[in-house]
């Protein structure tokens, strides 16, 4: 499993990066898994965007694309993570060799690992 580092800051100081198994009793409910495999994006318009973190994570999460922008590309995945909060997975995507963020499970389909 891998583990997340984190921005730290004081005030409006920035004091640099944590490795989050350091921090005692923090925990955001993420879980991140090694996973290899394919899948076809499917997301409709305004639904299922692609982020460059996983949403509901601690990270400030940015919109990067929108899903259905991809929509019938077929795509590798490199990891896979989940949030307590939500039962469905978030994927980390490539296209053509180039990473391009996560999208969440509901926006891929022939999910093949």
């Amino acid at each position: 499993m891998k583990v997340a580092y984190y921005r730290a800051s004081l005030g409006n100081k920035n004091l640099g990066w944590i490795y989050g198994a350091a921090l005692e009793g923090f925990n955001d409910g993420s879980k991140y898994t090694d996973a290899h495999g394919t899948a076809d994006i499917s997301a409709k318009v305004g639904s299922n965007n692609i982020y460059d973190h996983i949403p509901g994570s601690y990270y400030n999460v940015s919109q990067i694309a929108y899903g259905s922008n991809y929509k019938g590309k077929h795509v590798t995945f490199d990891c896979i993570g989940r949030i307590e909060s939500d039962s469905t997975p978030y994927y980390r995507i490539s296209i053509d060799g180039h990473v391009r963020g996560w999208i969440s499970g509901r926006g891929l389909k022939s999910i093949k690992s």
